[in-house]
């Protein structure tokens, strides 16, 4: 396999009309459906590839986050209510009353957004093919070598 001098072995991936990104688990891999084959085989065009994928992750990833929010707000918002409802009820006991309404001042919503901000981070989108090298593997083959993986 000989390579033009500046370039690695092509990553291939698959673009969709609307843009969103897949890699070819192996270079000879079919096309799917609906999409175009692409190739980047410089070090300039896998960087800019890893940035839209990253990109891609990231939009993603605050999709994501953005509903999970939204369904822990609404849980949270009936846990209150419920707790609320309970300390001003009558049958509630003194230290009951106390102990929720120091409950409900403890709660701190700041701690939501470091909470999301370390979410965020705890994802890594380093691309693989830019970042290790192949080595002797030739991307064309789906396969193994158990050797190098088994100590």
């Amino acid at each position: 396999m000989s390579l033009k001098p500046g370039c690695i072995p092509a990553v291939i991936y698959w673009e969709r009309r609307d843009g969103h990104i897949t890699l070819a688990p192996f270079s000879d891999c079919p096309t799917p459906e609906g999409s175009i084959r692409k190739e980047a085989d410089t070090l300039h065009q896998v960087d800019m590839l890893e940035k839209r994928l990253r990109e891609q992750e990231v939009r993603m990833t605050e999709m994501e986050c953005a509903y999970d929010e939204q369904l822990m707000e609404a849980r949270r918002a009936d846990i209150r209510n419920r707790l609320y409802a309970k300390m001003v009820s009558g049958l509630t006991s003194p230290y009951e009353k106390e102990f929720i309404q120091l409950y409900l001042q403890i709660r701190d919503e700041r701690k939501k957004e470091r909470y999301r901000q370390r979410w965020l981070e705890s994802s890594s989108w380093n691309f693989y093919a830019r970042n290790n090298n192949l080595g002797d593997r030739d991307a064309s083959k789906e396969e193994v070598n158990l050797d190098k993986i088994n100590f």
